[in-house]
């Protein structure tokens, strides 16, 4: 899904010089240690971090898509890595942590990395081929290979080693001149070898035959490697190859069927592949051939035979073997006569024609390269069968009255093989002229190539790819005379183009249409590059050329919806025939039919762009909307879905303009109507594929624009006589009775026109009348489920509809409905009630002044009640959905009171403006509670309408989720200031409590510390007043006292109100109440906690309390009284783990006291076998010690 508005690559290319100089100046810092004289960098690590190897790794792999950015710096990348690699290779350090990564693995993992975003190739240019480090990169590979024997050595390392390794095998001196200095190796077990063999060569043939059963990259690097140790001149004298070769056909085709893993064959296959591939070893192609061809018998039960990898190294074999044939060196007898009697090039053929088809993509990747290049080596007669043949191969599997066009019984592999091969062979020149029309005809096909799976996605995204090669392939080899002279009488994507005076032209005009509307961001861009590749080689062929690539440009096609939208208006703009063909087209797979909603309502966007370009092209997309409607099927769910969205925002566009015509346009909001009745959309059920479609909410929105267009229509013209849409009723009813989300969106937009409509009509308003949905929402609002909730949208949407300023008995009926329906039973009614009262919000602007106070009253004492639902269940806090729809509503309510204009208000009593007041700060109140809401969406939201509606307490920094240190501080800065006003205290504290008593760790801590600074540094007497509201909030919270709001009753606050109580009296703010002057109530507030606890069953209650003993026990005026609680609790909690903890803190407020010297000898579960004596010893002991305590 396209979520952001600029691409990647594009950001990728903007920050491609940052990343590469961080990159640049990083490595030196894992590489080497710092100089200790004016050396240029100091010795080589022994260990690296692996954060900061991975640091660098991820400043590599963001060039994987566009690797040739780096290829100007890795003159300054790669070598210094080469340096240490081998700095370290001759001189080892000790062996690294288990913190670390030795160096060895950590420079193995980043050259990997360099290697497979640019390449191999192109990275082991870099590597230094001096023969004197031949034996130290051989010794180390040998090292690395048997520490992979005994544990899992990273295998990145052997790889590298490998490459390094295959990379030295190019020096021209014999191997052995090498063997002087290495220890007498051994021999290959199972394999016999020339006896006059160089040491260093059995060295490197055991290395390559170790890891040529990997099941890593390393099999790629060590086929690699003994194919070029083979084809060393020194190796062929001594006759290497030939034993190889027969080694690795018997592991290819054992004489049982093998039982290992498949990696054992595969990599004898790749050597033998590269030894295919060799001139100079073309003795060995027949044998190697003769293995393979066995592997593609049908009845083989080889299990390369079914293996990708497998196939597509036959396929290089068989391709490798064809073109040796056909370039039989002077020398190579044995592949000549083995040519000249068989039938090998007439096999290789049939069986590249047959993988083109193949499943697997790497296997038809393979045989379409191999096709054109034996079709380039073959004669130009010849050459021009084998592409005659691959072009009525697309043809297979359509019925001979079938266009070409016609996808839906073809094989999509078989087509996008054939396009392959047909784009390679193009770009090689292969084909004649005289076959070009033929070619362009399968091309522009397989452009349009489009089949839908049996779940509705897509398919043949890769045969439209293949297509944009074969036409980029096409202009770039062929000439503009050659291009202009076909014959474009028979070709059907030339006739559908107005003014194609050339295929050329016709060509651009299929281009523009795929690089604007493909559902895939390759083919798109893909299409773009052809399309410049077209008309930069052919000038003055296309219209408007210049402007078109322009236009259409590579970046600006990466986003679809920018594509549909801002590529194809500009495009259409250029010339008609542009416009006409995107019109086209959006009518078709790639517009209206996309398989998903967001590319339909993109091209439904598009189809209006281009329509309102003029009059005339408005009534001929309109003409054709129509007709296409009537002919489209009720099954095809996604085209009526574009259609449906197409007419709709057609309308819009209509009630927007001031040109007469257009406006008027013989009412054409009628014609749409009577066409969706003809094809009975309006009556289509709610079956699930119309649901996921989203056919009925765009209905709905076409409903909508029908009845506006009606409305404008009288309004302009009172003679005409309205007209209600045919079946909008009855629909209406059926849409009242969903749930679902998509479906509720559209409700408001389409009831609201329609009650206009029907009392301008006179009609009666059925299901949208007050009473009959004030009589229906509370009934629906009862069940558990959601059946009906568009009747609540409906009544919240209409409310203000009923009676201007919510006024009259209606509209008081209809908000005291849904204020009844925010107290549900079931949170999603309650959702659903917030979001209803919201839209009756939507509707009022200087009308709530004149609103009535009982209604006002009502609608925000509901508002009031969702922000403070606190409801929680097996998903969790649900009640913070009610919070979030709530905050919704506030944030209008407070938005409309702003706008009240303040002579409006002054004309009120004052007892009506103290009304106006405290209604509004009851909402203010939520809203300051709930921008320090533990829930970083609901503090999120809250945060933002703060900042808009309470502008002399907004926080500085403010974002989407506000939990940095900068907005905590702000946020809670207004407690300690002089002018904050004194009902916004208490729910500033109770926020305080929701983020620092019960948040997240981080936010937690983060919340916690910035209270204790703030209230610290602040006069005592802000200090004394943030406690005194602390204990009235404790007071309400106790189960039975008399709340003085709706949140204190809400026992979710308690527990985090006493887990922060506890965590401040741990700090030395008790220290600044205790001389405070009027003294702090310590003993309320001791009551209040033993009452908060009293009878509770509620075990991290009871301990969180017993912590809040132990710090109250400092206060002297309190000592007492709370070691006599604690005792109390030691004596009758029936928990033990309580008991344990309250004897634990007996024992910290007692250390130095001999009375609570035994304590640690008494168990305090009560568990152990000591009996009762001893505790009631101990008991007795600290009663004594408790009531010889001074009370003053």
């Amino acid at each position: 899904m396209e979520t952001t508005d600029e691409d990647d690559d594009v950001r990728l290319v903007r920050a491609s010089a940052s990343l590469l100089s961080d990159l640049e100046h990083s490595l030196p810092k894992i590489l080497w240690k710092k100089p200790k004289t004016g050396a240029i960098h100091g010795a080589v690590h022994s260990c690296v971090r692996p954060i900061d190897l991975a640091y660098i790794i991820n400043l590599i792999e963001p060039f994987q898509g566009e690797p040739q950015l780096l290829d100007a710096r890795l003159k300054y990348i790669v070598p210094p890595i080469v340096e240490a690699y081998l700095e370290y290779l001759r001189r080892p350090t000790a062996n690294a942590s288990a913190e670390h990564d030795d160096t060895l693995t950590a420079l193995s993992s980043i050259l990997y990395h360099l290697c497979k975003v640019r390449g191999a190739e192109v990275i082991v240019g870099f590597f230094n081929n001096e023969p004197r480090y031949l034996g130290t990169i051989l010794s180390s590979l040998e090292s690395v290979a048997r520490a992979g024997k005994i544990e899992a050595a990273d295998w990145r390392t052997a790889y590298v080693l490998l490459l390094w390794l295959s990379h030295m095998l190019l020096a021209p001196f014999d191997l052995s001149s090498f063997s002087t200095d290495v220890s007498e190796p051994v021999g290959v077990e199972g394999l016999a070898l020339p006896s006059a063999l160089p040491a260093t060569a059995i060295r490197v043939v055991r290395l390559g035959l170790q890891y040529l059963s990997a099941s890593t990259k390393a099999q790629d690097a060590a086929a690699s490697m003994l194919a070029r140790l083979v084809a060393r001149p020194d190796m062929q004298k001594l006759g290497l190859a030939d034993f190889l070769v027969s080694y690795a056909i018997g592991l290819v085709n054992p004489e049982t069927i093998p039982q290992g893993p498949i990696y054992d064959q595969l990599g004898p296959l790749r050597f033998l592949a590269a030894v295919s591939s060799s001139a100079d070893l073309s003795h060995l192609v027949p044998s190697v051939y003769r293995a393979c061809e066995v592997l593609c018998h049908e009845g083989s039960t080889n299990p390369l035979s079914s293996n990708a990898i497998g196939k597509r190294m036959v396929v290089k074999i068989f391709r490798n073997t064809a073109m040796l044939s056909l370039r039989v060196p002077d020398h190579a007898s044995e592949l000549r006569s083995f040519a000249e009697s068989t039938s090998i090039l007439e096999d290789v053929i049939d069986h590249l024609l047959t993988s083109l088809g193949d499943r697997d993509t790497p296997v038809r990747y393979a045989a379409a390269k191999a096709m054109s290049l034996i079709i380039s080596a073959l004669p130009p007669d010849m050459g021009h069968d084998i592409i005659q043949a691959v072009i009525e191969s697309f043809r297979e599997g359509m019925s001979r009255d079938r266009t070409l066009t016609d996808f839906q019984t073809v094989n999509a592999l078989k087509w996008h093989g054939l396009t392959l091969a047909l784009s390679h062979a193009l770009f090689k020149r292969s084909a004649s002229t005289e076959q070009l029309p033929e070619i362009l005809e399968v091309l522009v096909a397989a452009l349009n190539f489009e089949q839908r799976a049996a779940t509705g996605s897509s398919i043949g995204t890769n045969v439209r790819d293949a297509a944009n090669f074969g036409i980029w392939s096409l202009s770039r080899r062929y000439t503009t005379s050659e291009l202009l002279a076909v014959n474009s009488e028979n070709l059907s994507f030339v006739q559908g183009v107005d003014e194609a005076t050339s295929v050329i032209q016709a060509m651009a005009t299929q281009l523009i249409l795929a690089a604007c509307s493909d559902p895939a961001g390759n083919v798109r861009r893909g299409s773009s590059a052809a399309l410049q590749e077209l008309i930069g080689r052919h000038p003055n062929q296309v219209f408007e050329g210049i402007s078109l690539v322009q236009v259409v440009d590579y970046q600006a096609v990466g986003l679809r919806r920018r594509g549909l939208v801002e590529v194809a208006a500009n495009a259409a703009k250029l010339d008609h025939s542009y416009w006409k063909s995107l019109v086209n087209d959006m009518m078709g797979w790639r517009g209206l039919g996309s398989a998903d909603v967001t590319s339909r309502e993109a091209a439904a966007d598009s189809l209006a762009g281009l329509a309102s370009m003029s009059t005339d092209s408005y009534m001929h997309v309109a003409s054709m909307l129509e007709e296409r409607l009537k002919t489209t099927e009720t099954t095809q769910s996604e085209l009526l879905h574009g259609l449906m969205l197409s007419m709709a925002r057609m309308l819009e566009i209509m009630l927007k303009t001031t040109e007469p015509r257009l406006s008027m346009s013989e009412h054409i909001h009628r014609r749409f109507w009577d066409a969706v009745t003809g094809n009975q959309a309006a009556t289509a059920d709610f079956t699930p594929r119309n649901l996921k479609s989203e056919l009925h909410p765009a209905l709905a929105q076409l409903a909508a624009a029908v009845c506006q267009c009606e409305i404008d229509c009288i309004s302009k013209n009172p003679t005409d006589e309205p007209r209600v849409p045919d079946q909008l009723t009855l629909y209406v009813d059926r849409l009242l009775i969903r749930q679902e989300p998509a479906i509720l969106l559209v409700i408001p937009p389409l009831v609201r026109p329609l009650l206009e409509l029907l009392r301008i009509a006179k009609t009666p308003l059925g299901s949208l009348g007050a009473r009959t949905l004030n009589k229906q929402v509370p009934v629906d609002g009862a069940k558990a489920t959601l059946g009906g909730a568009g009747r609540a949208i409906a009544l919240g949407a209409l409310t203000s509809r009923y009676g201007a300023g919510l006024d009259g008995e209606a509209a008081a009926l209809a908000v005291s409905a849904l204020c009844m329906l925010i107290t549900a039973k079931a949170v999603d009614w309650r959702v659903i009630a917030a979001r209803a009262l919201e839209l009756t919000l939507q509707d009022l602007d200087e009308d709530l002044a004149d609103a009535p106070e009982s209604v006002v009253s009502e609608l925000v004492t509901a508002i009031h009640v969702g922000l403070n639902d606190y409801t929680v269940d097996e998903r969790g806090d649900i009640g913070s959905l009610v919070r979030l729809q709530g905050l919704d509503c506030a944030s209008h309510f407070l938005l409309l009171w702003r706008r009240i204009p303040t002579e409006q208000v002054r004309s009120h009593s004052d007892a009506s403006q103290i009304h106006w007041n405290f209604e509004a700060q009851l909402l203010q109140a939520d809203v300051l509670r709930l921008s320090l809401e533990k829930l970083d969406r609901v503090r999120g939201k809250a945060a933002l309408c703060r900042r808009d509606h309470l502008t002399d307490m907004s926080p500085l920094h403010t974002a989407e989720l506000p939990h940095d240190i900068q907005y905590i501080s702000s946020a809670l800065a207004p407690l300690c200031h002089p002018n904050t006003p004194t009902w916004t205290v208490r729910p500033l504290i109770e926020g305080t409590i929701s983020i620092a008593g019960g948040s997240a760790e981080t936010l937690l801590q983060l919340s916690r510390h910035e209270l204790v600074k703030l209230l610290s540094d602040a006069d005592p007497n802000y200090l004394h007043a943030f406690f005194s509201t602390y204990l009235a909030i404790l007071r309400d919270l106790i189960p039975g006292s008399c709340p003085s709001t709706t949140l204190t009753t809400s026992p979710h606050l308690t527990l985090p109100a006493l887990h922060l109580l506890a965590y401040l009296l741990s700090t030395s703010l008790p220290s600044h109440l205790v001389a405070h002057q009027p003294p702090y109530p310590w003993r309320t507030l001791l009551s209040t906690i033993q009452h908060l606890h009293h009878k509770s069953s509620d075990i991290p209650r009871l301990l969180v309390c017993t912590e809040i003993y132990l710090h109250l026990a400092a206060i002297p005026v309190i000592r007492g009284e709370v070691l006599k609680k604690l005792l109390s609790m030691l004596k009758t909690n029936p928990f033990p783990r309580v008991r344990v903890a309250v004897a634990e803190v007996l024992w910290v407020i007692g250390s130095g006291e001999g009375s609570v010297k035994g304590m640690g000898d008494v168990d305090w579960t009560g568990k152990g076998p000591d009996g009762k004596g001893r505790r009631e010893e101990i008991l007795g002991e600290l009663g004594k010690w408790v009531d010889n305590i001074d009370p003053k």
